[in-house]
């Protein structure tokens, strides 16, 4: 080997117990794995954020929103409002929908920061603007005189754009605008399992029919909805059926229990985008209680035993129904809680014959 070659290698050597004796002499080192010393901390290394995941939608119906922002000398932030703050600042529980703008000044030491707040028609002579007053529409109200922000109440839905604007009360030239639009919205939803109505909003209670040969309440399943017709953006929607449970407050999972156990549904949610059914052929027959030295599977039980599990219901709920619709500029969920009531039997004669008799004459 060449005397360079080893002098380079030992050179590396010695650089590298340097920088150890400096590590333990001044920031305190403690790992003394050394098979670690050369190795990543995988848990350390800065990931981009977002990198694997998609920020979840609000949940929004359409309506009021800010599209655009014009700005000169001063800056407007939007923030909408919940209804749970409504009353705290002034606006209708029955307003459509509400959002506070807050201007920025700069600097932020300038002695008069008070704004003028105006609102009106983008086009007053549109079509839909023509002849009508912009505030039965939309409600600007400044939190104080010349202040900062100011709430904008959306009372219906408009379908021509509306524009308010925000000026310096000590320099003109320091102004905004912001481009309110109203986007078209879902309505009258309506969700059906063959001829059973959906309770979208609240609770829908079935019973199962548990005979093998009967066919219980359910079938395809049919979503309709209605589109708004007055807005300034339109929106295609796409809309999904699908199945969740409950949450406890102890973070489990709520299922149907029957004398007390819980009922586990295996594949029963399947195709509920297709078809919902409420009978053994497509439900009770895949039903089954756990925690016990054997599993009960309901397919293995007579009809009269399965008639003795569903009289003695402890806790009816089995699962939701969620309808999401999603656009554009839209993205909630409408659910229904189906609740099981009790049971029927369908169970029809399907042949009679004669005892035989027991008296010879």
């Amino acid at each position: 080997m060449k005397k360079t070659t080893i002098f380079s290698i030992v050179s590396a050597f010695i650089a590298v117990v340097l920088v150890l004796v400096i590590s333990v002499g001044s920031l305190g080192f403690t790992n003394w794995d050394v098979k670690t010393w050369f190795k990543y901390n995988q848990q350390n290394i800065a990931k981009p954020d977002g990198s694997t995941s998609i920020p979840e939608k609000d949940n929004h119906n359409g309506g009021l929103l800010v599209s655009e922002v014009v700005e000169s000398g001063i800056s407007v932030v939007s923030t909408v409002l919940p209804r749970t703050a409504y009353e705290a600042n002034g606006i209708s529980t029955q307003a459509d929908s509400a959002c506070l703008l807050t201007v920025n000044v700069n600097p932020d030491t300038a002695t008069n920061k008070q704004m003028d707040w105006s609102i009106n028609w983008v086009d007053g002579s549109s079509g839909f603007a023509s002849g009508k007053s912009v505030t039965d529409y939309v409600k600007l109200t400044p939190t104080s005189n010349g202040a900062l922000t100011a709430n904008v109440e959306c009372k219906q839905a408009f379908g021509s754009q509306i524009k308010v604007s925000v000026v310096s009360k000590d320099n003109s030239k320091a102004t905004a605008q912001c481009i309110l639009d109203y986007s078209q919205k879902v309505q009258n939803v309506s969700l059906k399992f063959g001829d059973m109505v959906a309770n979208l909003g609240g609770t829908t209670e079935v019973k199962f029919n548990i005979n093998p040969n009967g066919v219980g309440p359910g079938g395809a399943t049919n979503l309709q909805y209605d589109k708004s017709s007055v807005y300034t953006l339109a929106d295609n929607f796409t809309a999904t059926v699908s199945l969740s449970n409950d949450m406890s407050d102890t973070g489990q999972y709520i299922y149907m229990k029957l004398k007390g156990s819980t009922i586990t549904t295996g594949t029963y949610n399947r195709y509920p985008e297709k078809e919902l059914y409420f009978d053994y052929p497509h439900a009770v027959s895949q039903f089954y209680i756990t925690g016990r030295n054997t599993d009960i599977h309901f397919k293995n039980l007579s009809t009269s035993e399965i008639a003795g599990y569903f009289s003695d219901i402890t806790e009816g709920r089995m699962f939701n129904v969620d309808v999401t619709i999603s656009g554009e500029y839209t993205n909630y969920t409408i659910s229904s809680k189906f609740v099981c009531t009790g049971y029927i039997n369908q169970a029809r004669v399907s042949s009679i014959e004669m005892d035989q008799p027991s008296v010879i004459l």
